[in-house]
Formats: structure tokens, sequence, C-alpha cells
């Protein structure tokens, strides 16, 4: 339960997703790339192969990629927000010194 509440808001404040259907997607691509991502695949190297698109480590890299997708579209807004709304504010920063008395 507390897992769910915490992903819950790593995928709301963190990611910022905003819709049920975008949500829903975040959190099942981050569960199972988390029940994915065992010691074996990171401690055995001999096992990181994909066996014709099979295996754990290609299952693995289908949902790295796919979340790393999620990101990448979720990311575009929220930088492009945040570049804009800093920019404006490090731009309107009155730069000039105070006068001196």
């Amino acid at each position: 339960m507390t897992r769910a509440i915490a992903l819950r808001i790593i995928i709301l404040a963190v990611f910022g997703v905003q819709s049920a259907d975008r949500y829903d997607e975040f959190a099942h691509v981050a569960t199972a790339l988390m029940h994915a991502n065992t010691a074996s695949l990171m401690l055995l190297p001999w096992l990181r192969k994909r066996f014709a698109g099979l295996g754990p480590w290609a299952r693995l890299i289908r949902l790295r990629n796919r979340f790393d997708a999620l990101l990448s579209a979720q990311g575009q807004g929220w930088i492009q927000m945040t570049c804009t709304s800093s920019c404006a504010r490090w731009w309107s920063r009155d730069t000039t010194p105070p006068p001196a008395r």
C-alpha cells in the first residue's frame, strides 16, 4: 500500500502527469520495470543476452525503452515550461547595481 502511494506521488509530483490514462501507463511500466530489474541480471553479465528478443534481459530493455519514451514525451512540455519560466525570471532580474549612497 505504501509503495503504491509513493509511486502515485512520484508520478504526479515529479513527472507532472495529469491525465488518468497517462498515469496508468506510467504506473504499469514503472512497476513492471522495477520487477524486471533483478539482482541476477545486474550481477551476472552473461545473463544479459536478448535470446532472439526473448528472456529477462530483452524484457528489461523493452521496458526501459518504453519508460524512456514516456519520460521524453512527458518531459518535452515540462522542460519547455520550466526553461521558459526560469529564463523569464532570469531575464527579468534587475542586474544593475544599486545606486551608491
